[in-house]
């Protein structure tokens, strides 16, 4: 996936264990796959592909939004 202006939209990464959640831009899963939780230690694993695909639905809707003429 290229970089574009999804990358700076912040996302939150809630954890399943213990419910806090951490906020980071959507650009910073291109390197990671994983965060270490702030409130209980718990690794979370993020499942990329389907991460990803909802990233990229997300950018569609995006661009329906800004001009619903062209969809």
């Amino acid at each position: 996936m290229r970089k574009n202006a999804l990358d700076n939209v912040r996302i939150e990464v809630i954890c399943r264990d213990c419910g806090t959640a951490q906020g980071r831009p959507i650009g910073y899963f291109r390197d990671h796959s994983n965060l270490t939780c702030h409130g209980c230690g718990t690794e979370i694993v993020l499942e990329n592909r389907q991460f990803y695909a909802s990233i990229v639905e997300f950018g569609k809707t995006m661009a329906r939004l800004r001009d619903p003429c062209l969809h």
